[in-house]
């Protein structure tokens, strides 16, 4: 039972990997927006590994189809590492696009509306990079050999490298992460209508606005309107210098009588 769990745990791994690189690399989700095909992509895998799952489960205790299974997570590991080599070529070749029914299907930017060609990351082969150490190191759980002095093999050894890999992988999704999201906003930026415009605080922030030829430009705040309350507060109010009690009518009255 605990040698299937970590067959489960395996494969969960691998799904939750190709589950964020379909979100991310196709830009189903961004820190702006959600696609309507985010939810079906993730119930499809879902569906498939789930139904891996149960079919697993069918075998009685004592017997597992490991060769079955171990296809089936090269299988998912396979199309995981062929989008992020996508995701990196993009950066030194022009993917061609697709023209079905008026639209037109291209493989997207890594990070829009930059062009990957004319502004490259500085993390654009990395993902090819983990790949190939990667694979490299799944070599030894398919390919085993026998123990060196009963104490190293296969088996050992892959699950040593996966250690450096998982660090290696989290580092690049975490700068991935925030320089996606970084351009997505300075894009949203960019494009603001006037009516967001409108819903700028008035607290002196120059706006950016896109001119006709192209290039932003800081645009000069407006100047708020004093509102009447404030008018009437700053007015100057009556002369303190009269006697208190007295009426300005009351005070003729007594130096004529003087």
């Amino acid at each position: 039972m605990t040698e299937r769990l970590d067959y489960f745990s395996a494969t969960l791994t691998v799904a939750c990997s190709l589950i964020y690189a379909i979100l991310r690399v196709f830009h189903l989700q961004t820190p702006t927006t959600t696609s309507r095909l985010a939810y079906p992509a993730v119930a499809i895998v879902a569906f498939i590994v789930g139904s891996h799952f149960i079919y697993l489960l069918s075998f009685p205790l004592g017997h597992f189809p490991y060769g079955y299974h171990t296809k089936f997570v090269v299988g998912l590991g396979v199309v995981h590492f062929a989008i992020w080599i996508m995701w990196s070529l993009s950066f030194a070749i022009r993917f061609p696009r697709i023209h079905l029914g008026g639209r037109v299907i291209a493989f997207p930017n890594p990070y829009p509306p930059h062009d990957p060609l004319k502004n490259k990351s500085l993390h654009a082969m990395t993902p090819i990079t983990l790949v190939g150490l990667t694979i490299f190191a799944m070599s030894f759980e398919l390919f085993d050999f026998r123990p060196i002095a009963r104490i190293i093999d296969a088996h050992s050894l892959w699950h040593t490298f996966t250690i450096p890999l998982a660090v290696g992988w989290w580092s690049f999704f975490c700068q991935d992460a925030i320089e996606f999201e970084t351009s997505v906003l300075q894009d949203r930026s960019l494009r603001g209508s006037v009516a967001d415009e409108q819903k700028v605080p008035l607290t002196g922030s120059p706006l950016l606005n896109s001119m006709e030829n192209g290039g932003p430009q800081l645009r000069t705040p407006r100047t708020p309107t004093q509102p009447m309350f404030a008018k009437m507060a700053s007015m100057p109010g009556p002369p303190r210098n009269r006697t208190p009690g007295r009426s300005p009518r009351a005070a003729p009255k007594a130096e004529r009588e003087d």
